[in-house]
This record gives structure tokens, sequence and C-alpha cells, in this order.
């Protein structure tokens, strides 16, 4: 005969449980979600960005997240620059620690590559090869926490994003890995086209406390949509607007 389990027994336990997922964070990932990027150079309108939750795949047996990034120029400053920038995130579906990143980046008509980052979470080794040009290979060592810069995106958004709360951790930026960190600056309002957002403003920071100009904007909202990002690069200032969701 089988015991039930006293009413008063099941109903502790199922406010306890309504208290563990209340604690938790009200944004999930979700698969199959696409955003979609204006983007400019110096303020000049030079093409579209993406970010996409494609996948749950495999990497050597455990599960991840398949994440893409896209940046593309339009067709008519392709003529003059083409810009054809794609990044293939891997990440544990439970920490968002890196697996694997594939960088495939075509940077005007002789800069083109394809770089593959192999990590070993439990060695602390990336091995990173490059599959054109010279065809190199470089080991890096690194500490836990362990992101990428897609991977990163996905895994500030699942987080209490408090004013002056500050967030230390490893970064994979193709051959290189390096400590990092990103701290909540403030609250403000932006502007995208004719709208206006609540925005919460996450930077880079050095050792002074000071911005490094790597920038990420994102919604108030229990998603924590991110909505603007902005980095420096060698051409100006590339700043990516969300226009579509």
């Amino acid at each position: 005969m089988k015991r039930r389990i006293p009413i008063f027994i099941q109903i502790f336990l199922f406010f306890l449980l309504f208290i563990i997922v209340g604690k938790g964070n009200a944004y999930s990932i979700k698969v199959g979600e696409k955003l979609i990027y204006r983007a400019t150079l110096g303020g000049f309108y030079i093409g579209k960005g993406l970010l996409q939750i494609k996948q749950i795949t495999q990497i050597k047996g455990k599960s991840v997240y398949h994440f893409i990034s896209e940046t593309k120029s339009s067709d008519f400053v392709s003529l003059l620059y083409p810009l054809d920038d794609r990044m293939e995130s891997f990440a544990d579906v439970e920490t968002l620690y890196s697996h694997q990143l594939i960088i495939y980046y075509q940077e005007g008509y002789l800069r083109k590559n394809k770089i593959v980052v192999d990590i070993d979470l439990e060695k602390g080794t990336a091995l990173t090869e490059e599959k054109e040009g010279k065809k190199r290979k470089w080991k890096k060592e690194f500490s836990l926490p362990l992101f990428d810069t897609v991977s990163l995106i996905y895994w500030l958004r699942l987080q209490k994003l408090e004013v002056g709360k500050v967030f230390s951790f490893s970064l994979i930026e193709g051959s290189k890995v390096r400590k990092i960190k990103i701290k909540v600056i403030k609250e403000e309002k932006i502007s995208i086209l004719e709208d206006t957002y609540s925005a919460i403003l996450c930077s880079e920071i050095d050792s002074n406390n000071k911005a490094k100009n790597r920038d990420i904007w994102f919604s108030t909202t229990d998603e924590h949509l991110p909505l603007k990002l902005q980095t420096k690069i060698s051409l100006g200032t590339l700043t990516l607007h969300l226009i579509n969701k």
C-alpha cells in the first residue's frame, strides 16, 4: 500500500518551491531568440548586426547553447571596405562558461580568416588555431569563470544589474585570454531612432576603476535586452542599436 504524503507537507513543499522560484531570475534564455541591430561607425550607417540563440547542442558530451553574433556591412559599404564578422559561441547550459568559440572574419579585401578556440574547463587551457593565413596555434591558461565576448552578454542578462556592482572574470578574445572587470555604471535614458528607453549601462573598467570605451546598455525590463553595444576599434567607434526582436 502506497503511503500518501500528508496534506500539510504537500502545502509546505509547494510554498517552498514558490519561494525558490521567486528568488530566481525572471529572465531565462530562450532558444530561437534573434536580435537585429543597426550598425554605425563614427555615426555613419555601415550595415547590420545579429545576436541569436540558435539551439542547444553537444560539445564533447556537454550540453551547450549555440550562440551566434554577426556584423555585416551594407552592399554600398562593402564596395569600399567589406566587413563580415561572425562568431559562434558554444557555452555551457548551466554556467554559460565557454566550451568552444569559432570566429570567421573579413575586414577589408585582404584580412580574412577563421579561428577556432577549443577550451578545456577542467585543465584551464584554451587552444587557439588559425585555419587560414599563417595557420598558427596558441595555448593559453585561464582561471574560472570564463566567458567569450558573446556568452558574456547572455550571462550578464541573467545577473542582478545593481548600480555600482562589479563582475570579474576571464574573457576569451580570439587568441587572447585576459582578466577583465565589468561595472554597472548607472541607469539612464537612451534614444534609438525615434524611441526612448530606460537602460542600465555596463562598462569594462581598468585597474583604476575607469571606463575603457567598451559599453553595453541593457533594458531595465526583466529580459535585460542588450539595447546598445559600443566599442572603439581601429577605424573609430562601432555602435550597434537594437532595431528588431
